[in-house]
């Protein structure tokens, strides 16, 4: 298939370089043209204007920065693109910019899915990651073939394309959080007189990957029943943590705002349910 990839940045090289060795004709277009002619070794064909790479082309891809960024590409790329080809955009945007997006391009006769991709260029480099897809079932069944040979595993989440930008939001949150956490931790750590080699193995033994997941299980049970871990000893031990945090001298924002999530939940009445409780719609309405 001719594909034009719109982007060259570490993710869309990834994918250009995917689509190449599966024997596609791929042309790459970049705001810094030289980002784009460094695929060439990789078989891309480099173009300096958006028409150029679009012109000709069976499907275009977008893998961008940011809305603006893919806004201004596709109206570009429209007046360019023959009658119904149909546009991807692999890009992580807002679920609101993603709608208006698409409402736009199939205003014009285009197929429109959202994609966004959870991996590091790396491992889309091996084809590993999830690929979530919002759009049209019928679109995704098209192009699905092409979509694999840039990441095996899909996710369909129907066919609102900004239901896809939804849970790259969702995933970014947890992986965001989780990320502020551990540097917390660190800070806390090195405090404390633990080294970050030293934390990281305990962190392996705990097995917090698994704990993530779980505690997303009960959350997504709802109904917080008890397990072995409830509210009221989830809310203590934060206590404890900050308190810790602040004689090391260590500033903990995430942890704080963690504390302040179990107060509520416990001035809810929810203390002796689960800690996941902290996840109940009247906890929010206390913050």
């Amino acid at each position: 298939m001719k594909i034009a990839v719109l982007g060259a940045g570490l993710m869309a090289s990834a994918i250009v370089r995917r689509l190449c060795a599966a024997g596609h004709h791929v042309s790459v277009w970049n705001r810094t043209y030289a980002k784009a002619e460094a695929l060439a070794g990789v078989g891309a064909v480099p173009q300096p204007t958006i028409a150029g790479a679009v012109d000709g082309a069976e499907l275009v891809i977008t893998m961008l920065s940011d809305d603006a960024a893919v806004d201004a590409a596709v109206v570009e790329a429209i007046p360019a693109a023959a009658p119904g080809i149909p546009f991807v955009d692999c890009t992580t945007v807002t679920p609101h910019g993603v709608e208006a997006r698409a409402a736009r391009v199939k205003a014009k006769g285009h197929p429109f899915l959202h994609c966004p991709v959870f991996a590091s260029p790396d491992m889309v480099d091996r084809g590993e990651g999830v690929l979530l897809v919002g759009g049209a079932q019928g679109g995704y069944a098209h192009l699905a073939g092409v979509l694999h040979a840039i990441i095996v595993h899909h996710e369909y989440l129907g066919a609102a394309p900004g239901r896809a930008a939804v849970f790259k939001t969702l995933g970014n949150q947890i992986n965001g959080c989780l990320t502020a956490a551990v540097a917390e931790a660190a800070d806390c750590a090195r405090a404390l007189g633990v080294g970050d080699s030293d934390l990281a193995k305990t962190f392996e033994a705990l097995g917090f990957g698994e704990h993530v997941l779980t505690r997303l299980q009960r959350i997504a049970d709802g109904t917080w029943k008890p397990v072995s871990f409830p509210l009221t000893m989830f809310h203590k031990d934060l206590r404890i943590f900050v308190e810790s945090a602040r004689h090391a001298g260590v500033k903990v924002p995430v942890l704080v705002a963690a504390l302040a999530r179990a107060e509520a939940a416990v001035e809810a009445g929810l203390g002796e349910l689960d800690a996941s409780a902290v996840a109940d719609p009247r906890v929010a309405q206390r913050l």
